[in-house]
């Protein structure tokens, strides 16, 4: 019975891509709502992969369902669900697929009919269709089969940044301590990466003998870089070219996180900087500070949430590290006291 209601509805479904005059997407309509399941008020997608069928969403907030699988980093989750009578193949954008001006945004009513405007470039970069997108809706021509899934506005996510969550330990990036800028320099330095080479200016020209050409290629190749192992990066210092050996890190914020550097350390903040947990620092350079504590000051400047990864990046200067003796100096208040501490 069901092999019989596939093949109806893929028959069903050629049928409503046939014509140039009539576009009737009733039947990829119903494709989709036996190809999802609802989870709150979005739905998951059954997705083939690898010879099996997942229940595959996209949401900037944990979902309110059984998780087999998350990317809090983009937003990317596996539901533990029954699993719908149809699914979808997954495919990667085509020539023919970017220049077809009658592709469709299916969802569970009233699909918007679109092009693709601009491919995916980057993990939270995605690719754009010319149509609003509901959350989870499938991108396509032909019923049973797609070409990404939407994350709302126009955006949608390509096969490419789908496969990297469905193939890889989820929420595992490579990290070589910096975050760089459009131009490729390093924007913010962490200072808890273990003996970072990088200082704020300084220009990564290539990772690996791979060179750079672009912020979005360098994210690629420096968050698959295997953690552990080691990355041979040059850069330029004030105009000379200079080689390091980093050994790669994983990541702990950025994306959909919040970045501050504290993250590896499980230390959460509020707005006005007073720490609500910390989950792996007791035996760290933290150990002296408690929940409940404000940090006031990063080496006698005033911090905010704002510039804290700036006041911790500039730490690395060489005459801050002078200053302070290689540490960080921080004025913490608790309750009605303020200290200084240096970690």
């Amino acid at each position: 019975m069901r092999v019989r209601f596939f093949f109806t509805s893929l028959f069903l479904c050629a049928l409503a891509t046939l014509g140039a005059q009539e576009y009737d997407y009733t039947h990829c309509i119903n494709y989709y709502n036996n190809a999802s399941v609802a989870v709150g008020d979005t739905r998951a997608v059954a997705l083939k992969h690898k010879g099996k069928v997942v229940l595959f969403m996209h949401s900037k907030t944990r979902p309110k369902a059984k998780i087999l699988k998350s990317d809090p980093f983009v937003g990317l989750y596996l539901i533990e669900s029954t699993l719908p009578k149809l699914s979808y193949d997954l495919l990667p954008l085509d020539e023919r697929t970017l220049k077809d001006k009658n592709l469709i945004a299916i969802t569970a009513k009233n699909p918007p009919k679109g092009h693709i405007t601009a491919r995916q470039s980057d993990y939270l970069q995605y690719a754009h269709f010319s149509s609003k997108l509901a959350p989870n809706s499938v991108i396509g021509n032909i019923c049973y089969q797609i070409y990404g899934i939407g994350v709302g506005d126009n955006g949608f996510l390509e096969k490419k940044y789908i496969d990297r969550f469905l193939q890889s330990e989820a929420g595992v990036y490579g990290d070589i301590g910096v975050r760089l800028d459009h131009k490729l320099r390093v924007s913010l330095s962490d200072p808890f990466f273990a003996n970072n080479p990088f200082l704020g200016g300084d220009e990564l020209v290539s990772v690996n003998g791979t060179k750079l050409t672009s912020l979005s290629q360098a994210h690629w190749i420096i968050s698959n870089l295997k953690i552990g192992s080691s990355a041979k990066v040059s850069f330029k210092r004030n105009g000379a070219l200079q080689n390091a050996e980093v050994v790669v890190g994983r990541l702990y914020g950025g994306m959909l996180l919040r970045d501050t550097f504290l993250e590896r350390f499980g230390i959460e903040l509020s707005e006005n900087l007073q720490i609500l947990s910390m989950t792996n620092a007791q035996n760290s350079r933290f150990k002296e500070l408690k929940v409940g504590d404000r940090i006031v000051w990063i080496n006698k400047t005033p911090a905010t949430l704002a510039n804290l990864t700036t006041l911790l990046s500039e730490s690395l200067q060489p005459q801050a590290l002078k200053t302070y003796e290689g540490k960080i100096q921080l004025l913490v208040r608790r309750g009605e006291f303020e200290f200084f501490i240096k970690i």
